[in-house]
């Protein structure tokens, strides 16, 4: 049996359960493995040090194998460099930075391995040569390094069967994790596949198609029967830990795809399941059946980005070849059937002028969805979307954020990108006051603006984002649950539903 310790190094504030570390997590004990967690949400690198060590000391792995995504990959460095001067263990590096960046990752002097794409299988075959004192060197999916080389084997054939797999080991995460609270409810996350057909520039998915090329269908689904069973399971496990109302939320990049296999899950789901769930989705792939499909059998949230208004920005930059027209109906659909909505937004694209972001608001406008959501560009190196911001001198080099800074600062969104034309301020403002932009009147912008400028160059942008996240929470419950929120935030309320 082979010890191996999950490093989560999560710079994040939230706590988003990582389905894949999950499921690997599953699939080695399955096979006999012994895994432990160490999870750095929330907390200083003092702490992280000092946790860190006593964790290791007390359990002695054999391998520790340290997940991250570009935002956190850091944190993940700088607790590497920690654990290599303190032991002599193996360290291996994965997870979404990892498989876009190999060449930076396994550069790192204190990085011994990293795996590429879908570890699952590859993890397996690794830990299971190290028990029996086999060379693990020619195992697919990693890169070693050996002496002065650096091995780099290729990619095996994707898992064909999902349903082969168990499901995803939530019990090394903290109840948090599972139960993720967003301040209405406590939302559970599942994963009914992998894999997205699209390209769209700034996702890893774009990687992802090209890396696996010739080695197996790429999007791939899990069985309803297998769906329905792994929720049961887990309702079974947490259902009764929460102290609020349930939602279960997919969080597939397009779960609407194949409409045979939607079909049969919404019947199944409504008869066995009956929670209300949210689902991400494309707004060129639902219509007025599919949608209704999802309403009947009990969807309550259709997330759909927008991302910009700029058909260009859309289409050229980032792959996304949707008309408005589409974007447009398909919101309006979901609201005249009584789906609430998300839409998703992008601020900082490559050529984004102030222009562009108008027509973003405009669009929104028209779509008008339920809750208006935005992002500044990151574009992670790896990615098609680095290579068109580094083409054009749009990169800041440098920028990256230390660990305490990201655990203080992530909500509000730094940039590593110079636009002409766009200030720094410009971007966060406008990604900071989208919503009110798009939920309110123009003749109110000039007061926003200006409120706007006296909390930012004041320090105060901080709490301004905290007041308006609580303006949106009012919006979307309504005054009698909102106030039962607050009640149960200041302890008034420990338990029930509202």
């Amino acid at each position: 049996m082979v010890k191996v310790l999950f490093v989560y190094a999560n710079s994040d504030i939230q706590y988003w359960l990582p389905i894949g570390l999950a499921s690997l997590s599953a699939y080695l004990k399955k096979h006999g493995h012994h895994v432990e967690l160490y999870d750095s949400t929330k907390k200083s690198f003092s702490i992280i040090e000092l946790e860190l060590n006593a964790k290791i000391s007390d359990l002695n792995p054999d391998l520790i194998a340290i997940s991250s995504v570009s935002a956190g990959i850091d944190l993940a460095y700088a607790m590497a460099e920690f654990i290599k001067k303190q032991y002599d263990i193996k360290i291996l590096f994965g997870g979404v930075h990892t498989t876009n960046a190999p060449e930076e990752v396994i550069s790192k002097s204190f990085v011994d391995m990293v795996c590429i794409g879908e570890g699952d299988f590859a993890l397996l075959e690794l830990v299971t040569k190290m028990e029996n004192k086999e060379d693990y060197f020619d195992t697919q999916n990693f890169w070693f390094k050996k002496d002065d080389a650096i091995i780099k084997n290729q990619v095996r054939p994707l898992i064909e069967n999902l349903d082969s797999l168990p499901f995803p080991d939530r019990s090394i995460f903290d109840d948090k994790f599972t139960l993720w609270n967003d301040g209405r409810i406590n939302s559970i996350h599942f994963m009914a596949g992998r894999g997205c057909p699209f390209d769209c520039f700034y996702c890893n998915n774009s990687n992802l198609t090209k890396m696996y090329k010739g080695k197996g269908k790429y999007v791939r689904m899990h069985s309803v029967d297998y769906v329905i069973e792994e929720i049961k399971s887990v309702l079974k496990t947490y259902g009764s830990k929460s102290d609020s109302p349930i939602k279960i939320s997919f969080v597939d990049d397009t779960f609407t795809l194949y409409k045979k296999w939607l079909t049969e899950f919404c019947v199944r789901y409504s008869s066995e399941i009956g929670l209300p769930f949210a689902c991400l989705t494309r707004a060129d792939t639902v219509n007025e059946e599919i949608l209704l499909l999802l309403k009947k059998s009990g969807c309550v949230d259709v997330s759909m980005a927008i991302e910009t208004g700029n058909i260009h920005l859309r289409n050229k930059m980032l792959n996304r070849y949707q008309t408005d027209e589409q974007i447009i109906n398909a919101y309006k659909t979901a609201k005249k059937i009584g789906l609430k909505t998300v839409s998703y937004n992008l601020i900082g694209i490559p050529f984004e002028t102030k222009e562009t972001i108008k027509e973003t608001i405009e669009i929104n406008k028209k779509a008008n969805p339920d809750i208006v959501s935005a992002s500044i560009l990151q574009p992670y190196e790896g990615l098609p979307i680095y290579k068109i911001c580094k083409e054009n001198g749009f990169l800041i080099e440098n920028t990256a954020l230390t660990s305490s800074q990201q655990n203080k600062n992530i909500h509000l969104c730094p940039s590593n990108l110079k636009l002409p034309g766009l200030s720094n301020y410009d971007l966060k403002k406008a990604h900071d006051m989208l919503s009110l932009y798009v939920k309110y009147p123009r003749f109110l912008y000039i007061l926003f603006d200006g409120v706007y400028y006296i909390f930012y160059y004041t320090g105060q942008r901080d709490n301004l984002k905290k007041f308006l996240d609580i303006v949106a929470l009012y919006k979307y419950v309504g005054l009698k649950r909102f106030i039962f929120l607050v009640f149960r935030k200041i302890g008034i309320v420990h338990r029930g539903k509202c």
